[in-house]
């Protein structure tokens, strides 16, 4: 927010629900503008987005077109492009050089699965998270192919887990082109498409699409892992991290607020899902258990079924999350976002069976976790102090 001033033009997909819009406005930013599949002209560039309704309401790809070149951006949306989406996309970047249309696409994954999965081995952790990065690339390779494009570039999956107590920071991958290349050629993933190198200060020149190296060279990714962390460690940012801070937590009013929260979660979920999200109509009747560590090393365990709300105890729901009790206050407060649990890694989780996601669940929980932040929490700290 301090960055940027408030009449900064933000542009943003045509989103069915307005949350996007909402979380801008609350944040004090009033020169929106959202675009869809049909292109709109902004301020010299052309945009248009895409959204793939059956993956999610609340992300999208975005094609950005100028006179020198063309950016495809996918966000979280690295599976292959709807047919009629990859259509659109091909014949609006037709007349550009290949070599002048970047398709930026995400490598390594934006959730802590598995690396905070209790269900795993540590082996399989490094396995499981190493085939998943590798075949997420590989889709961007072949929408690129596809798209008649000679390179992607790599983005997302950089920014690394810190969590007091645990070895995420170690344990997760740093996704840059030369990790990239050897993690496919462990795989057997094999693409006529390049991933591009391409560094912090590092350039592109358009219409050509050279990168233009920046003033500094010799670049290690080692290198560049430790003074991350070093600068991170020397400015204090760990300390704000969830885990790190000083969190208020009141133990007696701690098991009948998870059970609002979650009934909450579960009115949401009938809601929605008989609503605009009908393609998450799978979580109806799914359990989601939470498990409460308190100080002196008790537990408060609760079960909601979706769309019904609070039942009996289940220690093997369809997802499972182990949480201290300060962090979970500290969400119920609204001082921080139930996602903190799943993408910010401060929760542990399994998930019955092993073998199935139930990325249902987690869509849902993470959008229930900005309306209960933005709207519900304040009743809740006006009910329990």
């Amino acid at each position: 927010m301090t960055l940027f001033d408030t009449d900064t033009r933000i542009i943003t997909a045509d989103f069915k629900a307005p949350s996007v819009k909402n979380r801008l406005k609350k944040l004090g930013f009033g020169n929106i503008s959202t675009v869809g599949e049909d292109e709109t002209a902004i301020d010299g560039l052309v945009f248009s987005s895409y959204i793939a309704e059956e993956l999610s309401h609340d992300d999208a790809t975005y094609l950005i077109r100028g006179s020198d070149g063309a950016v495809i951006h996918t966000n979280d949306n690295w599976r292959a492009f709807e047919q009629r989406h990859e259509e659109l996309i091909k014949k609006r970047i037709s007349s550009y050089s290949p070599h002048s249309v970047l398709l930026f696409t995400q490598t390594n994954s934006a959730s802590g699965y598995p690396l905070n999965y209790t269900n795993f081995t540590e082996d399989e952790k490094t396995s499981i998270l190493r085939s998943k990065a590798a075949h997420m690339t590989e889709a961007g390779l072949r929408k690129a192919e596809r798209l008649n494009l000679p390179r992607i570039f790599s983005y997302a999956g950089f920014a690394s887990p810190c969590v007091k107590g645990k070895k995420y920071e170690s344990e997760s991958l740093f996704p840059t082109a030369a990790f990239l290349r050897k993690l496919l050629a462990w795989e057997g993933i094999e693409s006529s498409v390049e991933i591009e190198d391409f560094y912090p200060g590092d350039h592109l020149e358009l219409p050509e699409g050279g990168v233009v190296k920046a003033f500094a060279s010799g670049y290690s990714d080692p290198a560049i892992e430790r003074v991350t962390k070093d600068f991170h460690l020397t400015y204090g940012n760990r300390d704000g991290c969830l885990s790190y801070r000083s969190l208020k937590t009141d133990e007696s009013v701690l098991e009948k607020w998870l059970e609002d929260f979650l009934n909450e979660f579960s009115r949401f979920t009938a809601k929605r899902i008989e609503g605009p999200d009908t393609h998450l109509k799978t979580a109806s009747g799914k359990t989601l258990s939470i498990e409460a560590v308190l100080e002196k090393g008790n537990t408060i365990r609760k079960t909601a079924r979706l769309g019904t709300g609070i039942t009996e105890y289940d220690p093997h729901p369809n997802k499972h999350c182990s949480v201290n009790a300060s962090i979970l206050s500290s969400i119920l407060r609204g001082e921080a976002l139930f996602e903190d649990l799943y993408t910010g890694y401060h929760g542990e989780w399994s998930r019955n069976p092993p073998d199935v996601y139930n990325r249902d669940i987690i869509i849902l929980i993470v959008m229930f976790s900005y309306v209960y932040k933005n709207r519900l929490a304040e009743k809740y700290r006006i009910k329990y102090g």
